[in-house]
């Protein structure tokens, strides 16, 4: 059992520890009592077990030291150019309550520091103006006290130059995709300490505080956010405490845009995919893919302009594989596309014919003389069939897709891919943009209530290799299909 007291007070019990114990250390955790920095702390000990105590040890005591301040931090050395003689400011954070003051000291290069003022306590500024030498780097640091002791701040150092750095040499600006521009630069200055960067609007004009501000040891840099197909100019200079080097600028321009409404359709060991151009200008790409949660390889590079479909046949049955496409202008690529993931399937038997039979109004429909049902009746819209295609798609073995977000149906038979857009009068088959019906621009996909989506029957049919006859009288659809292979 350890006891423990102050001057002039008594013992108290504040902590045991367990047989064959010979030390114990004594802390507001392990005796739930505080204990104050400075006072004199008296100590003894007894042992006991369950029926009988032993006489107290010796007495021993112990004061607790007070610590030292808290070291200043974040000190901050910075040459004055608008004040006369160019003084030095010091700035720093007083992290203590009981400093008594602060020195601030100083040191030239190559020598020891020494202490040129001494301030009051809760102090967090200083200005040297001291006729230092040009051109030679001081150093600064502050030292808090207290009556325990002293401790040191971070060191901070600066120069006073006596004339303007070097212009950076070799400023240039290269295009990292459709939304970033990589600058880079040498630093020519043997006196310089930040360089300043700012972009130049197209009226030749630039705000005067610099949109960048780098260490002098940086020489490159990426500006991200911009906009795609558009030529940003910057404009560098050299800084240090006092003076300014000459400017010099450069230019360019961000890569395409990203490639649009990507999208795939798997069957068998093959995936279609099909993208939209959005610059103005005729691309080349290149398509990556990753397998799984792995990583993306190139597959292809696609130098034929405009070549907005591929077809990857290094795939298998089952597995996930995720794309995404760039687009290329000469040597500057655009941003990614939107990723898209499929999960090729088995192909449907190689069928040889398939003939489907549906009429206006009803949902029963026919598929080589066997009644099946669909779940939303074929309608007349704009004179034209339409009905949920996927009753047609199903019965011919193809594939077909729904992307909500951008309402876009795709279909995949083969080596033929569709894709339509609800409320468009126009698709893309195998990437070509055509008409739905040349003779009719209102004849387009819908949503019907509650959310059904009716496409063209005879557009779509047509595209997949099939024939489509109408029958007036009856209003009989029929749709054939006839594998030639």
């Amino acid at each position: 059992m350890i006891e423990r007291r102050m001057e002039n007070t008594t013992y108290s019990n504040v902590g045991f520890t367990t047989k064959n114990v010979s030390t114990w250390i004594d802390s507001e955790t392990a005796s739930m009592y505080p204990i104050f920095p400075g006072e004199k702390y008296y100590y003894r000990v007894r042992a006991y077990n369950d029926s009988r105590e032993s006489a107290y040890s010796n007495e021993a005591w112990a004061v607790v030291e007070r610590p030292a301040p808290v070291p200043p931090t974040n000190l901050q050395a910075k040459v004055i150019v608008q004040t006369m003689g160019y003084p030095v400011q010091l700035t720093w954070n007083d992290n203590s309550s009981d400093e008594t003051q602060f020195a601030v000291q100083r040191k030239k290069k190559g020598s020891s520091f020494e202490t040129i003022a001494e301030l009051p306590r809760n102090s967090i500024e200083y200005m040297d103006k001291s006729d230092i030498e040009k051109d030679v780097k001081y150093t600064y640091r502050i030292q808090a006290f207290n009556a325990y002791g002293s401790i040191y701040s971070n060191e901070s150092t600066i120069c006073k130059p006596s004339y303007a750095p070097s212009t950076p040499g070799n400023f240039t600006g290269i295009a990292q995709s459709s939304s970033s521009i990589k600058l880079f630069w040498t630093n020519t200055a043997d006196n310089a300490d930040e360089f300043w960067i700012y972009s130049i609007r197209n009226d030749g004009t630039y705000d005067p505080t610099p949109d960048y501000v780098l260490d002098v040891d940086t020489t490159e840099l990426i500006i991200k956010g911009l906009e795609p197909e558009t030529r940003y100019w910057y404009r560098i200079i050299s800084r240090n405490a006092i003076f300014s080097s000459f400017y010099t600028d450069t230019f360019a321009t961000t890569g395409p845009p990203a490639p649009i409404n990507l999208a795939a359709a798997g069957t068998g060991n093959m995936v279609k995919l099909s993208w939209g151009n959005n610059s103005i200008y005729t691309l080349s790409y290149t398509v990556e893919r990753k397998t799984g949660s792995g990583n993306y390889v190139q597959v292809a590079y696609l130098v034929e302009p405009e070549q907005l479909v591929y077809s990857d046949y290094s795939v298998s049955t089952g597995q996930k594989y995720t794309y995404r496409v760039r687009a290329w202008k000469g040597l500057i690529p655009s941003d990614y596309s939107a990723e898209v993931s499929v999960v090729p399937q088995s192909s449907a038997k190689n069928l040889q014919q398939v003939e489907i039979k549906l009429n206006l109004g009803q949902t029963a429909y026919m598929v080589n003389n066997q009644m099946m049902q669909m779940d939303t009746a074929p309608i007349i819209s704009q004179g034209r069939t339409l009905l949920p295609i996927r009753y047609i798609t199903e019965a011919l073995g193809a594939q077909i897709s729904w992307e909500a977000a951008s309402r876009k149906v795709t279909i995949i038979m083969g080596d033929k891919l569709i894709e339509l857009w609800i409320d468009n009068n126009t698709a893309l088959v195998n990437g070509q943009q055509v008409k739905i019906d040349p003779d009719n621009a209102q004849v387009k996909p819908i949503i019907m209530p509650p959310g059904r989506a009716m496409l063209p029957l005879r557009f779509i049919a047509e595209n997949l290799g099939c024939e489509v006859e109408w029958d007036p009288l009856t209003r009989e659809a029929s749709i054939i299909y006839n594998n030639q292979e």
